[in-house]
């Protein structure tokens, strides 16, 4: 696959997830919103990062992709896949996704580091050893154990 491709389409895959993010905290934000002084509903910073952790961390674990990524057929994959076991590859999964904010916050941040790393790897990927790649299958099957 051509980099350029791999440019563009990585970034359009995060962009689907939050987009995917967006409408499920629309569904269901109403049932944790709160009513203010000025009258206007709101949800509390710590539901709203609650939700965002969970929608996408529960997505990589059962399916080991995202909805964007299913969507442009890439996959999660582990290096040295042989020696993580157990809870580690959910450890993993969970320390890719804490760097999530400051990426969305500097965006230069994440496809600076998709750019120049060897692996075309963002800066979670690269703390927690994880490679996304391309595959020629559209599969949702859970994370092996």
């Amino acid at each position: 696959m051509p980099k350029i491709n791999y440019f563009i389409k990585r970034p359009l895959a995060a962009t689907i997830d939050v987009l995917f993010f967006a409408l499920i905290t629309e569904i269901i934000g109403p049932f944790f919103e709160y009513k203010s002084t000025d009258g206007k509903n709101y949800i509390s910073t710590g539901v709203f990062i609650l939700l965002f952790y969970s929608i996408l961390i529960i997505q990589d674990i059962l399916f080991n992709k995202t909805l964007g990524k299913y969507l442009f057929k890439f996959e999660i994959q582990f290096e040295n896949d042989n020696q993580i076991k157990g809870y580690k590859k959910y450890f993993k999964l969970i320390l890719r996704r804490l760097f999530d904010p400051l990426e969305m916050i500097c965006p230069f941040i994440y496809i600076l580091s998709i750019i120049f790393t060897k692996k075309n790897q963002k800066l979670g990927d690269l703390i927690s050893g994880i490679i996304i790649e391309k595959t020629d299958k559209m599969s949702l099957h859970p994370l092996p154990k």
